[in-house]
Order: structure tokens, then C-alpha cells, then sequence
């Protein structure tokens, strides 16, 4: 496939998950006068492609699909209407949301074929090198084939070869395991459990039709019991926290190549897509990618309060886990006057802010 390749491109992608995708579909969709040359990069395809992806709870809030129109929530498993808190075995929050389980592979395939009907192109390959050349780069593909581009969009995940190759401070990451379970779990039902082995984070349980997913951060020194019959032990890096720039030049980095992943929802879909339709505004109509770093840092995805505050709660104990938490086990107005009456509670405050944060940006 790669000797079909032109030889000059005005943008590169490169990586089709969340963030690609989304940026190689707003390039062309921006695109209205077809000018732009544009390449979508992926160095999987096939059963590759469609197990790495299923690698993750394949959650995505409804809002999502407010900010990526006119893409739609294609090939989705699950509506996902109740959210419960397990808050270390001690009581349990339960939240009513609007969301959806979707089927990543098919959802992304469905959006690579929306942005190839507006005269996109796409090809397997893995970049191998980045030379810049005056106001242009010319990519290595596979050590065979070099394009030269404008534009150069890096989506190519948390342990980006592009963001290493400019040597840049590298992302905030976290290896997240996940089984799947030969039985039913409750259906428009995800379910989270905090507890101070999981380092600030949580083990999750979400429907998957006729499975169930259960996932949580690895933790090489303990042993986590299992619930059921495993059929498909699954693990992969997810890149949070941020980084201080995004843009280097005509080189921009998206998803979690940028850690844009919530580091205290391991949400990543909704801001990965995002971002690359901000990173393609930017490069098609305004010819200017700092556009795209400028509408981030603005946007309620860029918050330092929740990169804060995970800090905090990765050295939180189960007491604290269950003292901070336990205003909230009664409805929101008196869980108001508990914060505001009682010092043990005010001290918190600043994680509130990034819960609060989070419920509106949701998966």
C-alpha cells in the first residue's frame, strides 16, 4: 500500500484512534474547496487494529457527540444510564448519566470511511523518521517510502515516536489492565470502586453485551482476585496530565500523544476527539495551528485543578477516600451545607472543584 503513496501531502496524520480519526475526518470535512492533501496513517489494520482498540472500557458520554457533529453514535453495545461509586466498600453513589458502550474498531472504521467519501486517503504504515525541512517535513514510512508534508499531526498514542523524536518532556502515564468475564453484568449500569490500593484511580466494571469488562491500573505487587470466568486478559498505556505546548512549529500533538486523557476519569475519547477536530479548524481554515493550542488551554479538557488533584488522591488513604467522599451519600443540598459547615470537609475543596470538572466532561 505505501507505494501508492504521493509524494507530497499538505497534513499527516498519524495514529486512527479517538484523536486521529477525528482530525483526519474535520480536515476534509473543514475542507469545503477540497485544497488539502490530506493522509491518515495507521501502523495496524485488520485483528490488530481491532483488538488494540478494544483494549479500553469503550465509554463515551453523550455530550461528546455535541462537539464532533455531524458524526453520530454509530455501533454502540450499551446506553449507559446509572453510574454507581463504590467508595471502599463502605456505601455507594449512584448517579443518573447519558452515555454509551461503543464498539471503538467499528466506531472508528465508520468515521475513516465518512472522512475517505470527502477525499481523504488512508494506508497502513508505521513513520520510521521526521526530517524538517525549511517550513516542511518529510516523514520515512516503513524505512521504504518518504512523503513530505506541511502539516504533521501526531495521534500516535502515549508512547508517541513523534513526540519522542523532538524530545520533548515526556507525558504523565498509567498501564490499565483489563479482563473480560464470561457473564452479564448489569445492563445501562458502570460501576467504579475506589479503594487506596488503586493509587488514586479505581477498578471499573461496564457492560459489554453478553461479557462484562473489569479494569483497573496495574499493580505489579498485588494480586487482584477476578470474579468470574476470564476470557481475554488485555492491557495498554494511557498518556494524562498534559504537556506545557502542543504545537512545535506545523507539528501537533493530539490525544494521548499530548496526555489529554482525564487523569481522574481515564477518559480519553471524548477529549482525543476533540482535540483533533480543534487541531484540523485550526490547520484548514485558519492556516494557523496555534489556534488549536490557544482553544485548548481555554477549554474545561485543559484543567490543572483535576491534574492536582489526582496528585492528592493517589496518597489518600481509605479513611480519606471514605471522609471526602461521604457528603455526597445524601442528596446535593446538604451535601452543600456539610462542605461549607464542617472544616474536615472545606479542606477538600479544591477536589470537588475537579470532581465537579469531571461529571461535565464525563468519557
Amino acid at each position: 500500500m505505501v507505494a501508492l503513496l504521493k509524494n507530497e501531502y499538505d497534513i499527516v496524520i498519524v495514529g486512527a484512534g479517538p484523536a486521529g480519526c477525528s482530525a483526519a475526518y474535520f480536515s476534509k470535512f473543514f475542507d469545503s474547496d477540497n485544497k488539502f492533501n490530506v493522509l491518515l496513517l495507521e501502523k495496524f489494520s485488520g485483528e490488530k487494529y481491532t483488538e488494540y482498540h478494544h483494549m479500553c472500557g469503550e465509554c463515551i458520554s453523550h455530550a461528546a457527540f455535541n462537539e464532533i457533529q455531524p458524526l453520530k453514535p454509530k455501533y454502540t453495545i450499551e446506553n449507559i444510564e446509572i453510574y454507581k461509586e463504590h467508595v471502599v466498600d463502605n456505601y455507594v453513589l449512584e448517579h443518573k448519566v447519558k452515555g454509551y458502550i461503543i464498539d471503538r474498531p467499528k466506531f472508528f472504521s465508520y468515521i475513516i470511511d465518512e472522512y475517505l467519501k470527502l477525499g481523504g486517503e488512508f494506508e497502513k504504515g508505521t513513520l520510521t523518521k521526521i526530517i524538517q525541512k525549511n517550513d516542511y517535513y518529510n516523514i520515512e514510512i516503513d524505512d521504504k517510502k518518504t512523503v513530505k508534508t506541511k502539516y504533521l499531526i501526531a495521534a500516535d498514542g502515549a508512547n508517541s515516536t513523534i513526540r519522542k523524536s523532538m524530545h520533548i518532556k515526556d507525558i504523565n502515564k498509567i498501564t490499565a489492565v483489563q479482563y473480560i468475564i464470561d457473564k452479564e453484568s448489569e445492563h445501562n449500569v458502570i460501576e467504579v470502586f475506589y479503594d487506596e490500593i488503586y493509587n488514586g484511580g479505581y477498578k471499573w466494571i461496564f457492560p459489554n453485551g453478553m461479557t462484562t469488562k473489569i479494569g483497573l491500573p496495574q499493580m505489579k505487587d498485588k494480586k487482584i482476585k477476578i470474579d468470574g470466568k476470564i476470557i481475554k486478559k488485555q492491557a495498554r498505556v494511557i498518556g494524562f496530565g498534559g504537556i506545557e505546548n502542543r504545537v512545535y512549529n506545523n507539528i501537533v500533538l493530539i490525544g494521548d500523544a499530548a496526555g489529554q486523557t482525564n487523569a481522574m476519569s481515564y477518559g480519553g475519547i471524548r477529549p482525543g476527539m476533540y482535540a483533533g477536530k480543534l487541531a484540523a479548524e485550526a490547520i484548514v481554515k485558519y492556516k494557523n495551528p496555534q489556534r488549536y493550542e490557544i482553544k485548548w488551554k481555554k477549554s474545561i479538557f485543559n484543567s490543572e485543578i483535576v491534574n492536582e488533584s489526582f496528585q492528592k488522591l493517589e496518597k489518600m488513604n481509605n479513611k480519606e477516600i471514605i471522609e471526602h467522599l461521604e457528603p455526597f451519600n445524601s442528596n446535593i443540598i446538604l451535601a452543600i451545607m456539610k462542605i461549607i459547615l464542617f472544616k474536615k470537609y472545606r479542606k477538600y475543596w479544591k477536589i470537588y472543584k475537579a470532581y465537579n470538572i469531571e461529571r461535565k466532561i464525563g468519557w
